[in-house]
This record gives structure tokens, sequence and C-alpha cells, in this order.
């Protein structure tokens, strides 16, 4: 029987997690568009905006693989219950000290750092549960619909966040964030009954670390993906952190721009993600990925050589489309190759790459900006990567392992029926 489009939505579980992210992450879209905006309001130093992306930065690195060994130890379902109660306090508190006017550069970055701890233990448990959410023919359709959660909320998150910036202010987007966890706190009713446990015997904690990072660098499918990802965050992606000083210095676009501005890609995003999870099967996952990473690098160079507005969104939709396919496809290979033991782990990885390395890539782009500008720093940053996937594509070994995966996922995937 062939597998019907977007199979994952056949999965109750699924289809209620999904919704409750989607809004969720809306919500945190809408802070991102606050905190920038309040960042440039504090401080005209570029390196401010950095300072906030490093924040949330180390938390991802270091802690996200201790997260996902947590993922593989406890049930999955509690863990994500606290990190999204804990996350709807952090925005809660942020709210508070903007609306009553006593909000500081130096608590924005505390706060940042904050969420990124919570963040560090939800994302790769979030992941590591999908496959348990779904049957093994609705994998890959529920890991691109997964990232059509974070693409959708990228679209509306951000054009909300610069429509209401103005008679809201910061301090209501804020607000507005943190009623959005309830959503899912409220879709984790309807994983009663997921199997959510780990094996009868998981790694404690920190051997579980140890174990998952050694795993990673002897297998060479998930090494080569990994790298991938982090050469497409650090190198590809700091025109996010740098997005409030294209909007005011270089494109001249006020609060409702600089929300287009990262809608944008948000736009094209889910464009990709609902496309690949329409996809019933996908050849040569690997030549997608790579194909993926060096669009987007292209892209993001035009973005920062063009002046003009409309151009420039065009240029920033079809990042998101390229980005998504990219980030995508090395997820379905990661959650397909590894292990069911080593999931959490596996994944915690790959948030640290998407993530933790993106926030890095922040920082790296903020103090190059304050040597040579914005868009020569962001440019640069992309031709590099676009360079090494070059040099990738030329070494075609990983990619015949990559193709054996798509035709038999790894022995011991368990998921629901």
């Amino acid at each position: 029987m062939a597998v019907p489009r977007y199979a994952a939505f056949q999965s109750e579980p699924f289809r209620a997690l999904w919704i409750g992210m989607l809004v969720s992450n809306v919500g945190s879209q809408m802070q991102i568009v606050g905190q920038g905006w309040l960042v440039r309001d504090l401080s005209n130093a570029p390196v401010a905006l950095g300072l906030v992306s490093v924040a949330s930065a180390v938390p991802m690195i270091f802690l996200t693989p201790i997260g996902g060994a947590i993922a593989d130890r406890f049930p999955r379902r509690t863990l994500l219950a606290c990190t999204q109660t804990g996350m709807l306090l952090q925005a809660l508190v942020l709210a508070a000290l903007t609306l009553a006017g006593h909000i500081q550069l130096w608590q924005i970055i505390g706060l940042a750092a904050a969420g990124s701890v919570l963040l560090a233990l939800d994302n790769p448990t979030r992941q590591a549960l999908l496959p348990d959410l779904v049957s093994q023919d609705q994998l890959q359709s529920a890991v691109s619909l997964n990232s059509a959660v974070w693409s959708g909320s990228a679209l509306i998150g951000p054009a909300l966040g610069g429509l209401l910036l103005g008679p809201l202010g910061p301090g209501g987007l804020f607000l507005v964030n943190a009623v959005s966890y309830l959503a899912v706190l409220y879709a984790l009713v309807f994983l009663r009954g997921v199997h959510d446990r780990p094996g009868q015997r998981p790694d404690p904690v920190f051997a579980g670390v140890i174990n998952g990072l050694q795993y990673a660098s002897r297998d060479g499918l998930t090494r080569t993906v990994l790298l991938l990802l982090v050469v497409g965050s650090l190198f590809g992606r700091s025109y996010q952190t740098l997005m409030p000083i294209f909007a005011r210095d270089v494109l001249n676009v006020g609060p409702t721009g600089y929300g287009l501005l990262l809608a944008a890609p948000g736009a094209g995003a889910i464009v990709g993600a609902f496309a690949l999870g329409a996809a019933r099967t996908l050849r040569r996952t690997d030549r997608v990925m790579l194909g993926g990473l060096m669009c987007f690098c292209v892209l993001v160079m035009l973005f920062t050589i063009t002046r003009t507005f409309a151009i420039a969104l065009v240029w920033m939709f079809g990042a998101g489309i390229s980005s998504t396919v990219f980030i995508a496809c090395g997820s379905t290979l990661l959650q397909l190759h590894s292990p069911r033991a080593l999931r959490g782990r596996v994944m915690s990885l790959a948030t640290v790459a998407n993530i933790g390395m993106s926030q890095m890539g922040g920082l790296l782009g903020a103090s190059l900006a304050t040597l040579v500008g914005a868009p020569a720093a962001v440019g640069g940053a992309a031709l590099t990567a676009l360079l090494i996937a070059v040099l990738f594509a030329l070494a075609p070994g990983w990619r015949a392992s990559a193709a054996n995966v798509m035709a038999v996922p790894a022995e011991g995937q368990g998921v629901a029926p």
C-alpha cells in the first residue's frame, strides 16, 4: 500500500503535539522580534546582539548532549512538561521586567541563557520522542512536518511580531509568548499511553554523554551529517542575529519591515517543509541535502548585496526553502540511521549543530560586523560555507552510506503502531 501524503498527520499524538508546538513557536518567534528590537534600543553596538546570541549558544553547545542523555534515560513526556513550564516562567519574568521599565541588557542576556538551558533539554527530548509517535513508514513525513512547525512559526511569528511591536511593545510580545506555552502543555494530554520510556537499562547520564559522542565520532555517516549541519549553521545563518541592523541601517525599514525580513525565510521554509512532507519517498537524500546547503549559501550572499527591500525579501524566501530542505534531509538521515537507544543523544548533537552553532555564528557575524559591516560579514561567512559544501560534494564516500540508510532503516528503530 502506498504511503499517503502527509502520512504523519494520521497519528493523533503527533498531530496534537504538532499543533501545540506550532502555537508555542509562533510565540517564541514573536519574542525574538521583540528581544532584537529591545537590545538595539538599549545599545547601538552590534556586539550587544552578539552577546545575547552567545548567551543562548553556550548552554546549547555544552548542555544539549547532557539533555540528550537525559532524554534517553527518563520518560520524555514528563521531561517536556517540565521544560515547557520552565520556558513559560522565563518568558513571564522577561515580560514583567520589560513592562515595569526595569529591563537592562544584562538581564536579557541572563534570561536568554536560562531559556537556552531549558531548550537544551527540550529539543533533543522532542526529537527523540518523534519516532515513538508515528509508524515506521510515517517517519520521513513526520520529520519534514516537524521542520514545518518551526518554519510555519518563523513565517507567522515575525510577521505578527512586527505588526504588534508598535502597539504592544517588546514586553507585550514577551507576554504573548508566555501564554503560548500553554498550547504544548495541553497537547501533552494526548500523549498519554505513548511508549516514551527508554530501554530497560539506559546508560547513566554522564556515561551516556560519552557513549553518544563516541558513537557520533566513529560512525561515518553520523559524523558527516553533523559536520555539514555545523557548517550551514555557523557560517550560513549569522544574518538572523544581525537582521535588526539590516532592517534599520542597510535597508532602512521600520518594525513592520523588520518583521517581514524575518518572516520571508519562514514563508520559504514552510513551503520547503510541506513539499518534503508531501513526498512519499525521497531518493538520494545526500544530494538533496548538499544541494539545499549550496543554494542557501548563494541566496544569503545575494541578500547581502541587495539594497532593494522587495528583492531582499525574495532572496530570504528562497533561503528559507533551501535551508529547510538541507536541515530536514540531515535530520531524516540521523533519525533513520541512529539506534533507538542512542537516538536522544544523536539528536542532541543535531540540536547543537542547528541551534547552538547558529547562535555562535551570530556572535561571529556580530564581531566581524563591527570591523567590516554587516553585509560583508554575513556574505563572507556564507561564501565560506559554500566552499566547504563543494569540498564535501567532491568526497562521495559518505553518500553511499546515506543511500543505504534510505533504502533500509537502521535496525532497532522502535515506533508506535
